[in-house]
């Protein structure tokens, strides 16, 4: 048997709204001037994102979180900027923790 390893290309082809795409550059030219270990929260509450019923979701605010880590991945891929998760992502899935940044590279 053969195994060969290989990377496989991650799909960051998300649809980035306008809104977030003006948030995120925000955020990096914000984090710019900052030491590397600064970093952004978001928190998606899920008062904000009410069920069918109209009752707080706690599903679907942690579905919102990973829309805008996909859109800001999307966004970063487009920008040419790094948008990397960071936290508890587990233990606090409706809290988006990250940075952005232009890597090194791209300078």
């Amino acid at each position: 048997m053969e195994i060969i390893l290989a990377k496989t290309e991650k799909n960051y082809d998300v649809d980035v709204p306008e809104e977030v795409a003006t948030e995120l550059a925000g955020v990096l030219t914000a984090l710019a001037g900052l030491s590397v270990n600064t970093q952004a929260n978001v928190d998606f509450a899920p008062a904000d994102y009410p069920d069918k019923d109209g009752k707080p979701s706690t599903e679907n605010a942690i579905a919102a979180a990973r829309l805008f880590a996909r859109q800001g991945r999307s966004w970063a891929a487009a920008t040419d900027v790094k948008f990397v998760r960071k936290g508890d992502i587990s233990g606090n899935p409706t809290r988006v923790t990250f940075r952005v940044y232009k890597s090194k590279d791209s300078e």
